[in-house]
Order: C-alpha cells, then sequence, then structure tokens
C-alpha cells in the first residue's frame, strides 16, 4: 500500500510538472524587423552615392516597390534604415536618376543586393555596391 501511494504521488508529481510546463506562454517570434542598407561606390568606380534612392521590392520584377526612401551621407557612403519591416523575402535596388527619365538608365548610378534579402524578426545590416551604369 504504502509503494502504491509513492507511486501515486510520483504520478501526480509528473502530471503537475507537464501541465505546468504545457501551459507556459511560448515566447513570440517578432512579426518584423529592421533593414539597414548602406550603399558604397564598387572598387575602381568613382561614383557619388550622397544622393541615392533605395528601393525594397517583394518581387524580382522590380516593378513597384514596397518600400522606397533616400539614402544619407557623403560621396563615398551613404545609408537609409527601413523601420518595422514585416517579416519576408526583399529585394533590393539602390539608384540615382541623373538624367531624369524615372527609369533606370545609362549613366545613372546603379547597384543592387545579389540575391532576396530575408528579414525575420531580425535587425539586418547589408551593403549595396554602386557603379555607373552601362
Amino acid at each position: 500500500m504504502k509503494r502504491n501511494n509513492i507511486v501515486l504521488s510520483g504520478i501526480i508529481i509528473l502530471l503537475a510538472v507537464i501541465v505546468t510546463v504545457g501551459c507556459k506562454k511560448k515566447e513570440e517570434e517578432p512579426e518584423e524587423g529592421d533593414l539597414k542598407i548602406t550603399c558604397v561606390p564598387m572598387t575602381g568606380e568613382t561614383v557619388d552615392v550622397s544622393n541615392l534612392t533605395v528601393e525594397l521590392h517583394k518581387k524580382a520584377t522590380f516593378e513597384l516597390p514596397y518600400k522606397s526612401s533616400t539614402a544619407s551621407g557623403s560621396a563615398t557612403s551613404s545609408s537609409v534604415t527601413f523601420s518595422a519591416i514585416p517579416n519576408g523575402k526583399y529585394y533590393i535596388v539602390a539608384w540615382e536618376d541623373l538624367d531624369s527619365s524615372d527609369d533606370y538608365s545609362s549613366g545613372d548610378t546603379f547597384g543592387f543586393f545579389d540575391a532576396p534579402v530575408r528579414v525575420d524578426g531580425k535587425n539586418i545590416s547589408k551593403t549595396i555596391e554602386m557603379y555607373e551604369a552601362p
């Protein structure tokens, strides 16, 4: 009888632990993050990167930007931070429309990150090397 009470007590304690652990609220992952983009001239290029438009696109077709902002800094390094970006995959392009054509064209300062960037609740920094578009 004493052994049965010990076993029963052990089972009750085990169940209490399982219920307590199972009821703990799981810490939620952040659903957004900040994305800092720094633009610098590509090695050997003499482009001015002080006045660039940086765009985030959800598709690699680059048709309509999801977000767009102006990078600020100097002729050799400028940056912009997009805050509270929802988790997901983004394509990044930076450019300066030197001929005012409202499109990417020869002579514009241009650069892009060569792979989609995944925002997953963390703060991320990426660097884009800029060049004169051919």
